[in-house]
């Protein structure tokens, strides 16, 4: 067993955890990681590629080692392949001699020279969600054990996977707090417009004639005045109050000639 190599590796993986944990800036971290690798792993090609779910793609976040103008927009169709194959079965896959290989497609556009290359897909997960690959390339004769390489690599892509739900997080709350103020502003808008054209100050809701309605109909517009304040004015509130839709919340808010006063 190769103490310093051991030695070496989890010391580059802590290294690579503090460089993820100190800054929520995705391709700039990923791009220091890809740099600690290459210089402590014998990594000689590396790159992340993250996953897009709605066009189902792999597009490239981060990368070294290659300087082909092309490669640097690479996103394509998730299909064969051995980074498809690791993206969809959400296991490493490693290919020890990428030039006796016919399922390896070198999108990446990998130099074949005479040294053996090996290649190596590792899924970048976190809490069962996948968020793209880790690709390694690596000249065999520099390696100590592919199997090993394999376990190294899939902690720092774990690490990835975590600071990509840390982001991803940050920015659902991010979004929910956005909406949460615009409905606050909102809200103010209609006290506004209560209290500046509403026969009731209280109320920001106003009756048209109502000669055309029947009893009945002028009780279920009371009632629905009633649970519109009650909901603060929020119809879809309303609606769940009432057990209706909010279609149907809107269709008796004209039916019943209740006018919504506006700024």
């Amino acid at each position: 067993m190769n103490t310093k190599y051991y030695e070496t590796a989890l010391n580059t993986i802590y290294e690579i955890s503090v460089i993820l944990n100190s800054s929520s800036k995705v391709q700039e971290s990923f791009w220091r990681v890809l740099t600690q690798m290459s210089d402590s792993l014998s990594m000689d090609i590396g790159c992340i590629l993250l996953y897009d779910h709605h066009a189902d793609e792999l597009i490239l976040e981060s990368y070294i080692g290659f300087d082909n103008p092309s490669v640097k927009k690479l996103r394509y169709k998730v299909g064969k392949g051995a980074v498809s194959k690791a993206l969809k079965l959400g296991i490493p896959v490693n290919i020890p001699d990428i030039s006796k290989e016919s399922f390896f497609l070198n999108k990446l556009e990998i130099e074949l020279h005479e040294n053996e290359i090996s290649f190596m897909a590792v899924p970048i997960i976190h809490q069962g969600t996948t968020y793209g690959v880790l690709v390694v390339d690596q000249i065999v004769s520099n390696t100590l054990n592919s199997i090993t390489d394999v376990d190294i690599f899939r902690m720092i892509a774990t690490l990835m996977g975590a600071l990509l739900f840390k982001v991803n997080e940050a920015k659902q709350v991010a979004e929910s707090e956005k909406i949460r103020v615009l409905q606050k502003v909102l809200e103010k808008n209609v006290v506004a417009s209560s209290s500046t054209y509403s026969k009731d100050s209280n109320n920001c809701f106003d009756y048209a004639s109502d000669s055309d309605l029947s009893e009945e109909e002028i009780q279920e517009r009371e009632e629905l005045v009633r649970a519109l304040e009650r909901s603060a004015w929020v119809q879809a509130k309303a609606a769940r109050m009432l057990d209706m839709t909010v279609r149907q919340i809107n269709y008796r808010i004209k039916k019943l000639n209740i006018v919504v006063k506006k700024l």
